[in-house]
């Protein structure tokens, strides 16, 4: 059965990965030393493990899954840890490949990368903020 996409809302998502970074702000360094403490530091939009009931989403222009968007969290930890992007990268790939005998999509690697540079944007002055604005819905054929 494919389900209908829904809209991922930017408002939406911007007050979620704000949730998100005050979360983090709210933990102990010590928590970053820990991986099974990222290892289930999921956000909202991660509903389900069978990929069977996933829920998809448009945003931008595209359609992502569920378990992609939550690695903006993933990123976000990543960055609040102190790892560099590149850390991240490689640790979300061998978390991928020993969890589900698989590599991380192109969309994975799309909202750890978001997720990494808004966690900026959010802490660092010197950063933008993460833009918000409603994207309209593709045209389907």
């Amino acid at each position: 059965m494919v389900k209908t996409p829904q809209t991922l809302d930017a408002k939406d998502l911007f007050k979620n990965e704000l949730a998100t970074c005050i979360r983090l702000q709210g933990k102990s360094s010590w928590a970053a030393l820990n991986p099974y403490d990222e290892a289930g530091f999921d956000t909202p939009y991660f509903k389900f493990f069978n990929p069977d009931n996933r829920e998809y989403y448009w945003y931008n222009g595209k359609i992502f899954a569920d378990n992609e968007i939550n690695y903006y969290g993933i990123g976000m930890y990543e960055n609040w840890a102190g790892d560099p992007l590149f850390v991240a990268k490689g640790i979300t790939y061998a978390w991928k490949l020993r969890q589900y005998g698989e590599t991380p999509s192109a969309n994975t690697y799309y909202w750890l990368e978001k997720g990494y540079n808004d966690y900026s944007g959010f802490t660092d002055p010197s950063k933008p903020l993460p833009k918000v604005k409603s994207q309209p819905l593709p045209k389907l054929k």
